[in-house]
């Protein structure tokens, strides 16, 4: 946790958040009533204003957004508010501010709830104005921010336009400028980067680009093939042993500059560098206790609802409920479902992590990540 005091928050730590994961459904799960989904992920649009080199190409232009109509967010915040949802994130298959006056109407209508709001974004379509208003309104917890490369020539090999590359610094710069007006430590920033052939020697000069700026965590994320395309940006067996001598060296600036980062994971395990099919990326740590042999608690306290209203039974996994949510009268009565509770009991009962085998994104659990979330925006009063 750093230094950060967090007895100085509202919504501290929230040690039950959890533990529940961990216990709740595997020792006190005796009837429907007392089925509680602690943090929802929400895809707000599948569409995106950029096309990086690095991300998969689809067609999105007839998909329906979550986010595209207010009457779905209308009944997103009072599902929230029901279930009383203690982490949102929003994020996944395009940008969460593609819709950016609809994102704010969200945002304001959840802001008095004692909630964790997490966002990833591009920051393309976010002013000086928008930063102002979420930082002065406290409307995001945590921010994930892209910055793949450390200068606006290599922004061009990069993204859809070059001008990407210096907007995300303004966009930073802002926030900097506003945290310190506002006298406030949120939202949490954290530069999220993808590791390619392309930029794998970049890091040392985008960390001291980052040194002005109020940084938390520089994310590194490894390439995932998903096709032959993104084979042609692969690091070759010399560049990833290049990148891996390197290490100790980011380490050290990350140090100097009081940046944290995952750069362990690289450090203990080279595969890391791609997320590919034939590389399975496994974080430790992340095992139940008890009579189930689960490796992971993400569906035992997380929901999520893709852009086109699938909801998912597990947010790492491609298997769907086969209720939408566009078609469910609220999210309590999804929970309190058959359907719902058939794949719970099935998933807690398991001596085997089956329902994991194919999981391919488990670089996103963060546990550490998680526990730094239950710390809300608003300060009470000393004392208490």
């Amino acid at each position: 946790m750093g230094d950060l005091n967090i007895s100085s928050f509202l919504f501290r730590f929230n040690v039950k958040t959890v533990l529940d994961a961990m216990t709740h459904y595997l020792y006190t799960l005796t009837s429907y009533k007392d089925i509680k989904i602690e943090r929802l992920y929400i895809f707000p649009s599948a569409k995106c204003d950029d096309a990086c080199i690095y991300c998969e190409k689809r067609d999105t232009i007839n998909r329906v957004g979550l986010f595209e109509n207010r009457h779905f967010i209308d009944r997103l915040i009072t599902d929230i508010k029901k279930l009383e949802i203690k982490e949102i994130h929003l994020f996944g298959g395009g940008e969460p501010f593609f819709y950016k006056d609809n994102m704010f109407y969200f945002l304001e209508g959840v802001k008095n709830l004692d909630t964790f709001i997490k966002i990833i974004t591009n920051g393309n379509n976010l002013n000086d104005e928008d930063v102002r208003r979420i930082v002065k309104d406290g409307l995001i917890s945590h921010l994930g921010l892209n910055l793949n490369t450390d200068s606006r020539e290599m922004a061009h090999n990069i993204y859809l336009k070059e001008e990407r590359h210096s907007h995300t610094l303004s966009v930073l710069e802002s926030f900097s400028k506003y945290k310190k007006l506002y006298n406030t430590q949120f939202p949490f920033i954290d530069m999220m980067f993808v590791l390619f052939n392309m930029n794998y020697d970049k890091i040392p000069n985008i960390l001291y680009l980052l040194k002005k700026f109020d940084v938390n965590f520089f994310f590194i994320q490894p390439l995932r093939i998903l096709t032959k395309y993104h084979n042609n940006l692969k690091l070759s067996e010399e560049q990833k042993n290049e990148f891996v001598q390197m290490l100790p060296y980011i380490e050290k600036i990350m140090d100097e500059l009081n940046i944290r980062s995952n750069i362990n994971d690289f450090k203990i395990n080279k595969n890391l560098i791609e997320d590919s099919e034939s590389q399975r990326c496994v974080v430790p740590n992340r095992v139940l206790f008890g009579r189930s042999k689960l490796a992971c608690y993400i569906p035992l306290t997380t929901l999520a609802i893709y852009s086109d209203g699938t909801i998912p039974k597990c947010i790492y996994l491609n298997e769907t409920y086969a209720s939408n949510y566009f078609s469910l009268s609220s999210l309590r009565d999804f929970i309190l479902g058959k359907e719902f509770i058939e794949f719970l009991m099935k998933f807690i009962g398991t001596d085997e992590v089956s329902p994991c085998k194919d999981c391919t994104m488990c670089l996103l659990c963060e546990i550490e990540e998680i526990r730094k979330g239950f710390c809300h925006l608003k300060r009470i009063n000393a004392g208490i």
